[in-house]
């Protein structure tokens, strides 16, 4: 037995076990043992008898002749079990080499030998002893074949010190004798035969085997098995003196991955490399030569100028050389130990240095590289060492950092480091993505690469792993995969604010479908694989790969670490986003809404002790977590039913309140972290009271509310910009009021509706106004404070007017609702509204603050912001809010840290309620607010520009600010002389196609307090005056002047009547606002980033009555109304507020105004329709030039099938009307497709029968339809055809007639070379009408008028 190294043996004690060790043959500590059994299966194959009664085992010969014998009868068949067979080999039969005998005779046979008669047997055979003696004495002479004289030793010794001692090729037992024997041979060739013969074998032998035995020659050298001591020949004047005049030797190594380097060059001279060539001779004279190429010095040259250009993988083999050198010349040491005396190149190729790096392709594209962190790396960085570990030896070895592919390969790594990180810097690559970090310099989208590459899926697998590591780096790349932070902060900057606590859908976006045309789509979607579902919608995909489980699993379990949690809610709170069906599911997941309020809401957490975050703890099981707190808020945002379980099953409310009552700074939390737990106990709680949930707890509160709100009265000041934890905290108080007032508000307007109807089941009142009373004073006390504190800022931060905001919305909603409460004293509260006008809200409206908050109105608008969207570097499988432009550089304009809109809401909303109450206040709320310079400004560009960023849910709050102001207007204008009503008008027709289609109760206010109230058209008293600033009167005769003036008249008369007719047509006459007690959800849904009407909206109940005529369900009760009321509004938009339709363009208001032809047979043959329609028709053809039939337009798939349907009409019920006939001549005009000209005179000819409109009433120049000459000869022959049949003539189709014949005459006379022109001549003499002949010879065109 070997005994084990002791701590006390040195290096030298080691080595000496190591050669014992070596030197001996010890036993096996396993042995093999052959289980196979004889023929009758009861003896063992060894031969010995299991006991006394077994037989003689039977020998091996017995044995095989017992097998044979059997398998010739055939009547059984033997089975070998499987723990028998062993492995089966294939037998080699590659020949082997049979080297020659090292003694040969003259004769060619060894010679016999006589065995020592002294030898007798002693252990040994005599044979073997005979054979020892013979090795030991040394071969005698009699045995050599060639015995060499003195001088010959000495010119072998003398060739051995030239050639070298060795092979540098062969291996093997006979490689030294093989070598000799060469050496022999060319020690007696001088250098003309060595050349000639290396030319022989270099032509004989094939180019593949040359340059392997060059490979194994240059090996070896590198390699050090050569002796380094042994001295080669540099000169070949040491072979032979003659040629050395003009031969020399090179024994330069060349580089290995040089692909040049062949011994045959096509033809021409052999390269300039020294190899060993091993020829394939017969066995009888086997040889190896050692052929030495020659090269001229203007070969060596040439050589060095092209291994320049291909220096990088030299200098690499060049410096693995060295390296090999350096380590054979420290052979000996390396044989000391075990394997260290064979050099393997391709690791060396490993700690070679990095090879130089490159500069950058000009105006070319070049592949991404990342550091760990997730940044982009330079193409070139020498900044960057190699102990950062970002070089490796993949593709571009000199450049640091790691492209996406070798990061998706590298996280399918064997190795558990490896994976974790990979995964690591693929989570904070998409994390840098979502910040916008790349937007600009990467082609195709960052994430749109990784969808494609399936990462989703990778993250799947990784996350089934159980190890802690392996699960936190997944879940950190899964929650950096679906979680948008930038989103989540600036939807919480939103808490607090007016319908703050609303929640946006996070679902992929389609087409509205019928149920019909869903339920199917669910079925194929039931067919599709997992990864077929993830590039449709990758939080779908999740749900059907079973993430909710083993998330619960994790946190059920596995209990991993604080990050690993909080990543698992984060993740679990996108997912609940998505959808109502995901948050079901998130809901629904046995256990896991339990878990996570056991472990992550406890309510009772007072053995909590230390000051640090819960991202810093050991384990967070049994802390209250912020990111728990949100998940529950999302969760009870989407549902009623979802809200009410949280309350009644679970009992959220009782953690809530025990982290709201607790002071920060008693709790074992740091001090920001238990204001952060309280913000967001603070916003859950009032997500529930919107829904008329946790009521009772507002009572059971009221003492820790009321020290709150005595708290921030006396601590909290708006003017300190360091204060924002105090600014979010005393916002989240006030908005909590707020809410409390409305649930209250709803309550006993519900209790009194049904004590009316004499309901036995009334609703329960919890919160009554005595229980709010209690907070005005500290109310009011508090908005006197903060508003005069921010007059008199420094810094004006948006925290600040967060907080100013919260608390005048708290007040409007105050004054509002419980002014007609019984036992309010209405004088004193009149007093009060005029005490706080006087001493807080005239000096901030006449402050420098409020001056520059304005001048911000602008550059924080979304509607006016042309700046790109950060959605659209999401891809469509997996949207996002766009929080950050694109680019990175800046969050949307809305919610940036100057953005004023939510002040400026609250506050249009506070004068608003106070207006209504008190009289006396107008004129200033309008001097100092609505009148202001940077507002109006703000205002009018929304009225005459095109509105952008309308699809994101951050418009929101501009479009709440707008709203409010709106309706500040409508409460003082009856009572003021406002200038500037056009222009909040014009705003107003704008605003209601950007409302979100989840709140078109809001949008129903702005119609009926704004677009269709009469006091807005206060600008446009003179008539007369808007007509002639229209310039309609240039175009029309005196008495259609007067039919337009009194069509307008008479249309801004029935404005009231007006807004009955849209208010059917848009389905707002059954939306209200929606009731705390009736609401069901707070999250928007499927619609809530898309608008509620288009922004064609006036044109929308005719195009009603179009799509009911084109469906057959055609109902002719009222549509004669309806279409006259919605032409008196567009009359009315048109005249009086030109510039907001100007924003629609010209062909979509052409083709909308186009299909009250075709919704009715006669609908406009009635003299009103008829009159408003061609008074339209002037209006839109002021713009002719802009007429472009090609653009696209919605709702329409193609033009053309329009003014197909529009020209059918016409033939069929038109009875040749002036009017109708006028709107299909618009699109023959020359400029526009000679496919609608072509539609009409060949394949709908019959409608030149009745085209009876005359020049003298088109709406455009006649010279449109003349300039340019028409071209086309199928267009051209129809129209000759028309003449000479006599289908379209002078009486019943001037205009056409016109047309056709100054095209023909026109083309003949330009162009009478052309063989159409040619034929035409032809046909036109042929004609039998003279006249008609007369006129296209003798064609002058008409002067142009």
């Amino acid at each position: 037995m070997f005994a084990r190294p002791k701590a006390e043996e040195t290096e030298e004690d080691i080595l000496k076990l190591q050669e014992e060790f070596s030197n001996k043959n010890p036993t096996p500590s396993a042995t093999i043992i052959n289980k196979r059994k004889s023929e009758q299966g009861n003896e063992p194959v060894s031969g010995k008898p299991q006991d006394a009664s077994c037989k003689k085992p039977r020998s091996k010969f017995a044995s095989s002749r017992a097998e044979s014998r059997s398998s010739k009868k055939g009547n059984t068949r033997n089975v070998v079990g499987p723990d028998v067979l062993g492995e089966i080999k294939e037998k080699n039969m590659t020949p082997k080499f049979a080297p020659p005998p090292s003694a040969l005779s003259q004769q060619g046979f060894p010679q016999p030998f006589e065995r020592d008669e002294k030898i007798v047997a002693k252990g040994k055979s005599i044979f073997a002893q005979q054979i020892e003696k013979m090795k030991a004495s040394g071969p005698s002479k009699e045995m050599i074949l060639d015995t060499h004289e003195p001088h010959q030793q000495a010119d072998i010794e003398n060739a051995n010190h030239r050639f070298g001692d060795r092979s540098l090729i062969l291996t093997g037992p006979d490689a030294a004798t093989i070598h000799q024997e060469n050496v022999e041979r060319l020690s007696k060739m001088s250098a003309e035969e060595i050349l000639q013969e290396q030319q022989k074998l270099a032509s004989e032998l094939d180019t593949k085997l040359l340059l392997f035995i060059r490979s194994r020659r240059k090996g070896k050298e590198r390699s050090g098995m050569v002796d380094q001591t042994v001295k080669r020949p540099s000169d070949i004047s040491e072979l032979n003196p003659e040629v050395s005049s003009y031969v020399k030797m090179d024994t330069d190594l060349p580089c290995g991955n040089e692909p040049g380097v062949s011994l045959m060059g096509d033809g021409e001279d052999l390269p300039l490399q020294c190899v060993d060539i091993t020829s394939a001779i017969q066995s009888e004279d086997r040889v190896q030569v050692s052929a030495v190429a020659v090269e001229s010095e203007n070969e060596k040259q040439t050589q060095s100028k092209s291994l320049e250009n291909n220096n990088t993988s030299c200098q690499v083999d060049v410096e693995i050389g060295s390296v090999a050198v350096d380590l054979a010349a420290k052979s000996i040491e390396a044989n000391r130990w075990l394997h260290m005396d064979i050099i393997e190149h391709e690791k060396l190729h490993w700690i070679g240095d990095i090879p130089p790096a490159t500069a950058a392709p000009a105006d070319a594209p070049y592949s991404a590289r990342f550091d760990f962190q997730g940044f982009l790396l330079p193409f070139a960085d020498d900044k960057v060492n190699v102990t950062q570990a970002l070089h490796h030896h993949g593709e571009e070895p000199e450049r640091p950092g790691y492209t996406l592919q070798e990061l998706l390969k590298l996280s399918r790594s064997s190795l558990q480091q490896q994976r974790v990180l990979a995964l690591t810097t693929l989570a904070n690559i998409l994390d840098k993505t979502k910040a916008g970090y790349y937007d600009e310099c990467i082609l195709t989208p960052l994430l749109n690469q990784l969808m494609d590459s399936d990462l989703y899926l990778l993250f799947r697998f990784s996350l089934d792993d159980n190890t802690e590591t392996m699960v936190s780096a997944t879940l950190l790349a899964l929650r950096n995969l679906l979680w948008n932070h930038p989103d989540e902060l600036c939807l919480d900057c939103l808490l607090g604010l007016w319908n703050g606590q609303r929640q946006p859908s996070l679902m992929v976006t389609n087409v509205v479908m019928k149920p019909s045309d869903k339920a199917e789509q669910e079925e194929e979607e039931a067919e599709l694989k997992d990864h077929q579902i993830l590039r449709m919608d990758m939080v779908k995909g999740a749900l059907r790969t079973d993430l909710i489980l083993r998330l619960r699993y994790i946190l059920e379990v596995l209990h991993p670490g604080p990050k690993a949690v909080i990543n698992v809610l984060e993740i679990l709170t996108r997912i609940v986003r998505h959808s109502h069906d995901s948050a079901l599911a998130v809901t629904c997941c046995p256990r896991l809404v339990s878990v996570i309020i056991t472990n992550f809401v406890p309510r009772d957490w007072r053995g909590l002790v230390g000051s640090c975050k819960p991202m810093e703890m050991s384990s967070v099981y049994g802390i209250p977590l912020v990111e728990a707190l949100k998940l529950l808020r999302v969760i009870a945002s989407c549902t009623r039913s979802m809200a009410s379980d949280l309350v009644h099953k679970y009992g959220v409310m009782d953690s809530v309140v025990s982290y709201i009552s607790i002071d920060p700074r008693e709790c074992g939390l740091p001090q920001q972290e238990a204001v952060r737990l309280s913000l967001e106990s603070f916003y859950l709680w009032e997500t529930l009271l919107a829904y008329n949930f946790a009521s009772k707890h507002f009572i059971d509160l009221y003492p820790v509310l009321m020290r709150l709100l005595q708290f921030h009265l006396s601590a909290t000041s708006a003017s300190d910009s360091s204060s924002k934890f105090g600014h979010e905290h005393g916002a989240a108080v006030m908005s909590l009021l707020k809410e409390a007032m409305l649930a209250s508000d709803t309550q006993m307007k519900r209790s009194a509706e049904q004590t009316v109807a004499n309901i036995a089941q009334r609703a329960v009142v919890t919160i009554y106004y005595e229980h709010l009373s209690g907070f005005n004073q500290f109310l009011h006390l508090c908005l006197k404070k903060w508003m005069n504190q921010l007059a008199r800022a420094e810094d004006v931060t948006f925290s600040a007017l967060k907080l100013v905001a919260a608390t005048l919305n708290s007040s409007a909603v105050r004054y509002s609702i419980f002014h007609s409460q019984p036992g309010v004293n209405i004088v004193s509260l009149l007093e009060e509204i005029e005490d706080l006008m006087n001493s807080a809200l005239q000096p901030l409206l006449y402050s420098s603050n409020f001056k520059l908050i304005c001048s911000r109105i602008k550059s924080s608008s979304c509607l006016l912001s042309k700046k790109r969207s950060g959605r659209d570097r999401d891809p469509p499988s997996l949207p996002s809010l766009g929080a950050v432009l694109w680019g990175g550089r800046e969050v949307i304009p809305s919610i940036n840290p100057t953005s004023p809109l939510a002040f400026l809401q609250a506050l249009a909303h506070f004068l608003a309620s106070v207006c209504s109450l008190h009289r006396g206040i107008h004129l200033q709320s309008i001097q100092n607010f609505l009148d202001n310079p940077h507002i109006l400004e703000y205002i009018a560009e929304l009225g005459n520009h095109k509105l952008q960023s309308v699809d994101s849910w951050f418009t929101r709050v501009e479009t709440t600010m707008l709203a409010d102001m709106l309706k500040l207007l409508k409460v003082v204008l009856p009572a003021t002389n406002f200038q500037h009503v056009g222009l909040f008008h014009s705003m107003a027709l704008r605003l209601v196609a950007v409302i979100p289609a989840d709140e078109k109760h809001l949008a129903k206010e702005i119609f009926s307090y704004a677009v269709f109230n009469t006091d807005f058209f206060s600008d446009c008293s003179d008539v007369a005056y808007s007509l002639e600033a229209l310039k309609l009167t240039d175009m029309a005769s005196e008495q259609e002047k007067v039919s337009v003036h009194t069509l307008l008249e008479k249309a801004t008369s029935k404005i009231p009547n007006l807004w009955n007719c849209y208010q059917t047509s848009l389905h707002l006459d059954a939306v209200s606002k929606p009731c705390p007690l009736d609401i069901s959800s707070q999250t928007a849904g499927e619609n809530g980033l898309t608008q509620g009407f288009p922004s064609d909206w006036p044109y929308l109940p005719i195009l009603m009555l179009y799509n009911q005529a084109l469906s057959g369900k055609t109902d002719n009760s009222n549509n004669t109304e309806r279409v006259v009321s919605s032409l008196q509004w567009l009359l009315i938009v048109e005249c009086l507020r030109p510039q907001t339709m100007a924003t629609l363009s010209v062909t979509a208001r052409f083709c909308r105004l186009s299909t009250v032809f075709l919704a009715g047979s006669d609908l406009f043959l009635e003299p009103v329709v008829h009159h408003h329609l061609e008074v339209l028709l002037r209006i839109l053809l002021r713009s002719n030039s802009l007429l472009d039939f090609s653009e696209k337009i919605s709702g329409i798939t193609s033009f053309y099938d329009l003014y197909t349907q529009l020209v059918e009409q016409f033939t069929a019920v038109s009875y040749g009307d002036e009017l109708f006939g006028h709107f299909v001549l618009v699109p023959l005009q020359q400029r526009h497709s000679p496919s609608y000209r072509k539609l009409v005179w060949s394949e709908h000819a019959a409608i030149l029968r009745v085209l009876r409109t005359p020049p003298q009433k088109l709406g455009v120049p006649f010279q449109a339809y003349l300039e340019p000459c028409e071209t086309d000869p199928s267009l051209l022959m129809c129209y000759l055809r028309g003449l000479g049949t006599g289908q379209v003539r002078d009486v019943w189709c001037p205009v056409l007639y016109r047309v056709a014949l100054h095209h023909v005459a026109t083309f003949i006379a330009e162009q009478p070379d052309t063989l159409i022109a040619q034929q035409l001549s032809s046909r036109i003499q042929q004609l039998g009408n003279k006249e008609l002949q007369n006129k296209l010879f003798t064609y002058s065109k008409p002067e142009e008028s």
